[in-house]
């Protein structure tokens, strides 16, 4: 896989997983569908199988995302504290 390829893959996945999150902040996990998020995303539901294989994978890459968002968050608020 080309470095060019790889960029794109990231890309698209990062697309995919911001369109997840405010679909499923909007209508709760239950209730969104992968046609749902492929519309955000606007990629076609097959294409987004390419990138994922499952909604459940999806909600677990937005998870992550936010619990790494998180942490960086606190990171940068401690860090010029002398003691934590």
């Amino acid at each position: 896989m080309s470095v060019n390829s790889q960029k794109m893959d990231v890309a698209k996945r990062e697309k995919v997983l911001t369109a997840a999150l405010d679909v499923f902040l909007r209508y709760g996990y239950k209730r969104v569908t992968m046609n749902d998020i492929a519309t955000a995303a606007g990629i076609s539901r097959p294409a987004l199988y390419l990138v994922f294989e499952s909604k459940e994978e999806i909600f677990k890459g937005v998870y992550e995302g936010f619990v790494k968002e998180t942490l960086i968050a606190i990171e940068r608020k401690i860090g010029p504290l002398e003691t934590p």
